[in-house]
């Protein structure tokens, strides 16, 4: 539904597909599409959408999508969370702080 980051579980379900095969993993351009529409859906909701309890893993979640594809939106995602760090994504990862660190800084994030 329109506010409601539920459709950030499809970035979830990539990772999960990510972490088990061995070598790169790349989404089908038709998945991107997908989890590019979930992200507008979500944040069409406004201010309410953006205080659902679920918020900043969602934010979290799409700056993973967004990572090397969508540097703006990557960015606008990753300040949303104001530095807390969510386990998913980056639980996925070893040194998964020092990599979110390493993202929020790439992506010049400022809180």
């Amino acid at each position: 539904p329109v506010g409601d980051p539920v459709g950030a579980i499809l970035v979830e379900a990539q990772l999960e597909r990510w972490a088990k095969t061995e070598g790169p993993f790349e989404a089908l351009d038709s998945d991107k599409a997908l989890l590019n529409a979930c992200a507008d859906r979500w944040l069409a909701g406004g201010d309410a959408a953006l205080a659902h309890p679920y918020a900043p893993e969602a934010h979290q979640l799409f700056a993973w999508h967004f990572l090397g594809e969508d540097t703006a939106r990557c960015r606008y995602h990753l300040a949303q969370s104001r530095g807390r760090m969510c386990h998913s994504p980056w639980g996925f990862l070893e040194n998964s702080e020092k990599v979110y660190r390493d993202t929020l800084s790439s992506h010049k994030v400022i809180f």
